[in-house]
Order: structure tokens, then sequence, then C-alpha cells
């Protein structure tokens, strides 16, 4: 998440205008408290019948295509930070601040998307695209739910964490890609109560 993305999210829970959010794990400040709902990594999806191609990408054969980058400001995403550090570039041609455009973008555009794979197999199972993992080292990353400080003691707080990692629990499970193993710890039920929710005993 940038910079601008942390300081707006950290801004709507601060002023109250939202009561949770939920955002890739960052250094929120002292005043918002956030526990994991789960773990997840990058992957590339792509239409197959769109680049003639099914299965995993090479580099070259990845470098060589479009990409539809997905960024809140349109001008850089976490894929540039990789390739760069290689001395590598990608040829962008669309970009979306919004996941669910992506299907619609990749039918249009005959490239390829860099996503989170938990959304990326969704879109594969309901868009007949495919996935496969990137062929450059993508960082795994952790998403959570966030709140105030001041917020954590109200049972609607409560109840909205304890359902989102109740949902996540359950769409990870489903996840095609995981194996047992590989099932992230995601936040039950009975492991919240309001005195952890208030302490920040779930904060990361």
């Amino acid at each position: 998440m940038s910079q601008a993305n942390r300081a707006s999210m950290s801004s709507l829970l601060e002023s109250g205008k939202a009561t949770i959010g939920v955002a890739a794990s960052a250094p929120w400040g002292p005043d918002i408290r956030s526990t994991v709902l789960f773990e997840s990594r990058y992957a590339c999806l792509y239409d197959p019948a769109s680049i003639g191609h099914t299965g995993a990408l090479t580099l070259d054969e990845y470098l060589a295509l479009p990409h539809v980058m997905i960024s809140a400001d349109g001008t850089r995403g976490i894929v540039d930070d990789v390739l760069e550090a290689d001395g590598l570039s990608r040829r962008r041609v669309a970009s979306t601040a919004h996941f669910a455009m992506v299907p619609l973008l990749l039918r249009q555009v005959a490239g390829v998307a860099t996503m989170p794979r938990h959304a990326a197999e969704v879109f594969a199972g309901h868009a007949d695209l495919e996935v496969c993992d990137p062929p450059i080292a993508m960082p795994t990353f952790s998403l959570a739910a966030l709140w105030h400080r001041t917020s954590g003691s109200d049972p609607r707080t409560v109840w909205m964490v304890r359902t989102l990692g109740e949902l996540a629990r359950t769409v990870t499970a489903r996840g095609r890609s995981h194996s047992p193993t590989e099932l992230p710890a995601a936040l039950a039920p009975a492991e919240l109560s309001p005195a952890d929710i208030t302490s920040g005993g779930t904060s990361s």
C-alpha cells in the first residue's frame, strides 16, 4: 500500500468517517488497531484465448506482454519496484484502482495482470481466465482489519471484526491453490473479546 493510501485510510478511521477498514498490513500509528485476516501472495492473471498461451509464463514472455496495472494513483505498482531492482521494466497499457475491473480489461487487452492470488483465483473461476505464479520474486503480504482504538469496545466493531475473520477463514479454506499447511491463521469468532480489541492485543 502506498504512503498516500495509508494516510487516507488513517484519516478516515481517525475522523470517524470509517469505523473499520481492510487493507494490506502496514505501520499505522499508535491509535490504529489491526488484526491479520489472512496472508496472501501475488499471481499472474491472463486470458489464455487472447494471448494464445496457457500455463506458466517465462520472464521473457511476461515482459513482452502488455500489462494491466492495479494502482490507486495510476502511476506505479509494486511490480515496477521489483523489476526496477533487477534493471527491468514492463509495458503498462491500462490501469485501474479496482480489482473488479481487471477481468473486463483483460478481455480488451491481450495482456497480463499481476495481483493478489486470492482475488485472481476468484476472477479465474468466473471469467475463464488463467492463474500462474509470477516469473519474478514478488513478496507475500498480510491483509488486515483496521479500526481506531476508541471504537474497540463498541460491540458492533467487535462483531464486524469477528465476521471478517470468519469470512476470511472460509474464503481461504476454499482457495484452489492452498494446501492445509498453507492456510492462513485467520481470526476465529471465539478468539476475540471486547477486552482484546480495546487493548490492541492483536495489533500488528
